[in-house]
């Protein structure tokens, strides 16, 4: 094979993947409102204690790569100095394709837009809960690329944002 058939084979797999847990989310979503209804319906108003949110699974299976499109808007959303730190996109990368902490669930609004909740505090987000992590850390690197130290990201550079 050619890496072109593989890499259209890969893409072909990734695709599927994502539709896949989409329908599965699609369906689970339509079951929620249907038993809403129904609760609605048999009690002849509205829900006094309405079920839990229904909770968007994410791609675990499905690694996919940001684009390099994709890593500069999200740098942009962060604050990055997309001229003077191009070298520290990195972290927009980073933070594109980090897990939600523990605690943390991932929902759709009426609107069909993600947000984060959190049931043990009860607070919910429209951005992904590490994002002000990564603003920091990001000001910290530009902090360091200024006074002269290096910025390339080691190992351990991911690990002080796992706090």
């Amino acid at each position: 094979k050619t890496k072109y058939d593989e890499e259209k084979k890969e893409l072909s797999d990734q695709l599927s993947k994502t539709m896949k847990l989409f329908q599965e989310q699609l369906a689970h979503t339509i079951k929620m409102a249907a038993m809403l209804q129904a609760q609605r319906i048999m009690t002849g108003g509205p829900v006094s204690d309405p079920p839990h949110l229904p909770v968007m699974p994410l791609p675990q299976a499905v690694d996919e790569v940001p684009t390099p499109e994709e890593i500069r808007e999200y740098g942009t959303y962060l604050g990055i100095d997309l001229v003077q730190d191009e070298d520290l996109l990195y972290i927009a990368e980073w933070a594109l394709t980090a897990p939600v902490p523990e605690g943390w669930t991932v929902h759709l609004d009426a609107e069909g837009n993600e947000f984060f909740y959190n049931a043990t505090t009860n607070r919910s987000l429209y951005e992904h809960p590490m994002d002000q992590q990564y603003r920091q850390f990001y000001l910290k690197k530009s902090a360091e690329k200024r006074a002269g130290r290096n910025t390339t990201p080691p190992l351990t550079t991911l690990r002080e944002l796992r706090v």
